[in-house]
């Protein structure tokens, strides 16, 4: 590999951790303009010389993690794993993208995400086709403060949410299925659950240049209700194919202390109709990328049922 080659991969690489750690709402917009890609390319092309070189494994796996290629990143992780056994990160990310029977225990930098494919089935195919009819019951979402109430901001949240007073007959239901999945999901996080949690749950839908930029769900004051979420989850919905681009959650790495200005390193989730993802709610700074479906047909959004499961019993936010 000449010296330009080199070159070219460690600025391919800065690039993509500049734009990683300074782009936020559009943080698609990297990955769109090939920088992610082009490193990609690269590192793959020191590595067919080097194969066993651990930073070059690392940056290739954590470049398609940052993709929402997840399963490619995972075999690259492995490799490291098996090159590097102390390196904790690598044993982290291979138990978190390759869904391994295992604890999702915070350990590491990677925040812990379970991903479930088709959850729901039929119910999700019945609150799917009710919403594809009821546009004009939706309105606009707002941001929700700690406080749980909400206040409309564009330049924050491009959204819209249907109020639970206008969901279909699959209320009761829907509300039971999604307390129990999360009640059983809780302890592979090592998260304590009760069959009485009290859950909250939003359908909301995402139209052409719809996002939600980078935000907490939780509250550090315990005196605000947010602060009890301790599981977010998210259950896409789409037509087949899917006719939007972007839309992705990126759910970044764990840091000490907040810092909203300068987001760390992120995984991204793709959305496909059918899956759930699951997280611990503290501290996961997390995003919607921006939506493109520049024909504007109400059928092509990205439909979501989301919310959290609180700690402890209560009325639900439903």
């Amino acid at each position: 590999m000449t010296a330009k080659e080199i070159s070219e991969v460690q600025q391919g690489q800065e690039l993509a951790d500049y734009f990683a750690e300074r782009h936020r709402v559009h943080a698609a917009t990297f990955n769109d303009a090939g920088l992610l890609e082009r490193a990609e390319q690269l590192l793959k092309v020191k590595l067919s010389s080097d194969p066993h070189n651990p930073a070059l494994l690392e940056r290739l796996a954590d470049s398609l993690r940052r993709q929402g290629k997840l399963d490619e990143a995972a075999g690259y992780f492995k490799q490291l794993r098996d090159i590097a056994p102390t390196n904790e990160k690598a044993a982290q990310a291979v138990r978190i993208l390759s869904q391994e029977d295992a604890p999702l225990l915070r350990d590491g930098e990677l925040v812990p995400l379970l991903l479930r494919a088709d959850v729901l089935g039929d119910l999700r195919r019945d609150v799917f086709a009710y919403l594809q009819t009821s546009r004009v019951l939706f309105e606009q979402a707002g941001v929700v403060n700690a406080d749980l109430s909400s206040n409309v901001n564009e330049y924050w949240r491009s959204a819209y949410i249907l109020r639970s007073s206008m969901w279909g007959p699959w209320k009761t239901e829907l509300k039971e299925a999604l307390r129990q999945m999360l009640v059983a999901i809780g302890p592979q996080f090592g998260i304590e659950t009760h069959a009485d949690d009290r859950l909250e749950c939003q359908i909301t839908a995402h139209t052409h240049h719809g996002y939600y930029d980078a935000h907490y769900d939780t509250n550090p004051d315990p005196s605000f209700p947010a602060h009890t979420r301790k599981l977010t989850y998210i259950i896409y919905m789409n037509s087949v194919p899917k006719e939007y681009a972007g839309g992705d959650l990126l759910v970044y790495d764990y840091r000490d202390e907040r810092d909203d200005e300068n987001p760390p390193p992120f995984t991204r989730v793709v959305p496909q109709d059918g899956l759930m993802v699951v997280f611990p709610s503290q501290n996961a700074l997390h995003e919607v990328s921006i939506v493109s479906e520049p024909t504007g047909n109400w059928d092509y959004s990205r439909f979501t049922i989301n919310g959290w499961l609180h700690d402890g019993p209560g009325e639900d936010l439903i």
